[in-house]
């Protein structure tokens, strides 16, 4: 089951041709059962590449110089080009391979999958309760679900699915239709938690209503409590998770403990103090791999008002 929007494309005819030659000769060389050894050298390949002044400059001229104001203002990276260098590694890696990797077969799938931490959301579903996945933006954070798949866990109720299915037009033109839909995602997501099964959100989205804002990577940032009021509505723990891809094409998986909630606080403590431990642990994984995160998503966080 593939989740997620698909990997936009440039405007760069010159950019899209090089994906495109590295993609048939992965498709090729799978037919031949060799496509993860294509995968593996044509990263490589794109990390002599994109580390070239020359390549940055003809290739990702714009995007280039996104990351590195990005890195500068929001104070995350002790290396810059290597930031911006990895940045356009994981960018291409994601037009090129994200989707043929969610069509990967279980065995194929395992040779490129790590996860940490799936105890806690085995324990979690084990315990009958349910569980909301708070999920942040990263390049490969899709690719969650076809963990999930081959991992043989029903994946539950993704609130947001739907919207992800139309594309990245403004869906608040269309309340008409919108509107129904979250409701019946969110009707939903509560009715299989409560069952024991999953729901999931990305807790970093900027669309919505209600932000609490909070100090966040050298700006002032709105998060969305809704992660919290959902779980807590269900009685269901909220566990945090990653998603990212290491240099050598290895998928990094991470579910982290449940956040930490106290059942005898007021409701709009508790959420608050949720919100604030998911802002503290994306900040993290932010701060660690800062080339993991998606270049619109770094176009947004520097529209937030400075520190």
């Amino acid at each position: 089951m593939i989740f997620g929007p698909s990997f936009p494309k440039s405007a760069d005819g010159l950019r899209e041709g090089f994906y495109q030659l590295l993609q048939r000769g992965y498709e090729q060389e799978a037919a031949r059962g060799a496509g993860l050894a294509a995968y593996r050298s044509g990263i490589v390949l794109l990390g002599a590449l994109c580390g070239e002044p020359w390549a940055q400059r003809t290739l990702f001229p714009r995007e280039a110089a996104l990351v590195r104001r990005f890195v500068a203002e929001s104070k995350l990276a002790a290396d810059p080009e290597a930031t911006v260098r990895d940045s356009l590694i994981l960018h291409s890696c994601a037009a090129i391979w994200r989707r043929l990797l969610q069509q990967l077969g279980r065995e194929p799938f395992a040779e490129v999958a790590r996860m940490r931490g799936e105890e806690h959301l085995r324990a979690a579903l084990a315990a009958g309760r349910g569980a909301m996945l708070v999920h942040s933006h990263t390049l490969f954070a899709s690719m969650f679900w076809t963990w999930l798949e081959h991992a043989g866990i029903a994946p539950g109720v993704a609130i947001g699915h739907w919207a992800w299915a139309q594309g990245r037009g403004d869906l608040r033109a269309d309340k008409g239709k919108w509107v129904p839909e979250v409701a019946r995602e969110l009707h939903e997501a509560n009715a299989t938690m409560r069952a024991g099964g999953l729901a999931h959100l990305f807790g970093d989205g900027v669309q919505g209503g209600r932000h609490t804002e909070v100090a966040f990577c050298n700006r002032r940032r709105g998060f969305r409590t809704a992660f919290a009021e959902i779980a807590l509505g269900a009685g269901a723990p909220m566990l945090t998770t990653a998603a990212r891809l290491a240099p050598d094409g290895t998928l990094l998986f991470e579910i982290d403990a449940p956040l930490e909630d106290d059942a005898a606080a007021p409701r709009a403590e508790r959420s608050a103090r949720l919100l604030a431990q998911y802002a503290e642990r994306l900040a993290r994984r932010w701060r660690e791999a800062p080339a993991q995160i998606p270049w619109n998503d770094m176009v947004n966080h520097l529209r937030f008002p400075a520190l």
